[in-house]
């Protein structure tokens, strides 16, 4: 799987969920036994990265993991964490935190920012994708936590970073997009998550799936959404990274 700038793929997303009110958060694993998930995120943080080397990628792994993620976990509005390593390039990491509030992000930035402080300058990255704002769409699997990968550890996301372009109709997107497309992505074999984070010019979108076939399907069923819908127009020129997870506790851990 390759990195691509392109229009994205089910582009209407971005303009969708700009009209969508915050409380539009589908709470998919409230009802289901065994799942510990937090409670669903208001905010989000996505942030890709590319470091010097793969080297000093795989590196930072444990030091985010031993450093950077307990401080932000204490934080009272911290809803869960996913690290990733990008499929075409393994310089560059894939980095998500959801957040309770603007509040707490800005919380959680000041974390990073100490944490970046105390870091070994040989691992300091470029970031080029450096993105936050509102969670619009937020949809978990209804699959018990016991049933996906152990802290998600091997399936795959993709995150599409994308600018919106103007004179959309938003409200007829946001409600083919909330009624029609969610629903299907989420009944589909393999769905672990979909997000939408709703940024200062544009869309940041995230799912995440068991396997890479699994993903790719719902990538096709995207497409097909946004062609019968005639919504190949809505959204501008985006960058797409597919990941595979490290780790994340979105689903709750023990």
């Amino acid at each position: 799987m390759q990195m691509t700038r392109r229009r994205l793929i089910g582009g209407a997303l971005v303009a969708a969920t700009t009209s969508v009110a915050p409380g539009l958060i589908v709470r998919a694993q409230e009802a289901t036994p065994g799942t510990e998930a937090a409670a669903p995120p208001g905010f989000g943080i996505a942030r890709v990265r590319k470091h010097p080397t793969a080297e000093v990628a795989q590196a930072v792994y444990p030091d985010v993991m031993s450093r950077f993620l307990p401080m932000t976990a204490a934080l009272s509005g911290y809803r869960g964490y996913i690290f990733a390593f990008d499929d075409a390039d393994p310089k560059i990491t894939i980095n998500v935190t959801l957040l309770a509030d603007a509040n707490a992000a800005d919380e959680a930035n000041a974390v990073a920012q100490t944490y970046v402080r105390g870091m070994d300058p040989r691992l300091t990255p470029e970031t080029p994708v450096a993105e936050q704002g509102p969670v619009r769409i937020y949809q978990l699997t209804d699959k018990p936590r016991l049933e996906v990968p152990p802290l998600l550890h091997g399936c795959q996301i993709t995150l599409r970073h994308q600018i919106a372009l103007p004179d959309v109709d938003r409200d007829a997107v946001a409600s083919s997009a909330t009624e029609r497309l969610v629903p299907i992505l989420h009944g589909m074999d393999g769905f672990v998550l979909y997000c939408g984070i709703l940024t200062e010019g544009g869309w940041v979108a995230i799912d995440i799936w068991e396997t890479a076939s699994q993903m790719q399907a719902g990538n096709e069923a995207v497409a097909v959404w946004e062609a019968e819908n005639s919504l190949a127009s809505a959204g501008g020129e985006s960058v797409t990274h597919h990941g595979v997870i490290s780790y994340s506790d979105i689903l709750g851990r023990d």
